[in-house]
């Protein structure tokens, strides 16, 4: 029993120190992702939990919903409700997750999923002549009937009058919301 116990406690020792090791390389790749982290990679993480979020945007409006999709240059958050709202990424100032939430510091270095641009994604919503909010980047508000999205330019039929259009620079929007019918 003698001859045994010093081998049990080598092993327990290169146990030790295999646990420890591994803790210490597992620290240091959090650390890495966390300095590699990026705005798009963490808004993946939190569209991947369905983590409920507060979005403020250099417009200072707020949001508050789920990441539901993320693209190339925007992302969708859906509230409650149902109410999609798109927000282009360089407009996001905070991204708060909902306090009851267990979260860990940024570490998502990812790029989207999805391959579409803004413009596109409004191309493509407009055939429905959906009823929208539009936010510019200086904070002017449109709202009414997307009718058509160019190359560059979207046609808004605005509220209250059927005859009168804006026509709103696609780099000149922050965000879109889609108004629930």
């Amino acid at each position: 029993m003698d001859d045994e116990e010093p081998l049990i406690r080598l092993v327990d020792e290169g146990r030790l120190g295999q646990s420890s090791e591994s803790r210490g390389r597992e620290r240091l790749l959090q650390h890495l992702a966390e300095e590699g982290a990026s705005l798009v990679g963490t808004l993946l993480d939190l569209a991947e939990r369905e983590s409920v979020v507060t979005v403020r945007t250099s417009a200072g409006r707020a949001h508050h919903g789920v990441v539901a999709v993320v693209a190339g240059d925007f992302f969708v958050i859906r509230s409650d409700t149902g109410q999609r709202t798109y927000l282009r990424t360089e407009v996001v100032t905070t991204v708060r997750p909902h306090r009851r939430e267990r979260h860990q510091p940024a570490s998502g270095d990812r790029t989207p999923p999805l391959d579409l641009f803004l413009g596109e994604a409004l191309a493509r919503a407009a055939s429905g002549r959906p009823r929208v909010v539009v936010v510019t980047l200086g904070s002017d508000v449109v709202a009414g009937d997307l009718l058509a999205t160019g190359t560059d330019v979207v046609t808004v039929r605005l509220d209250g009058d059927a005859r009168s259009l804006c026509y709103v620079a696609v780099n000149g929007i922050a965000e879109v919301t889609f108004e629930r019918s």
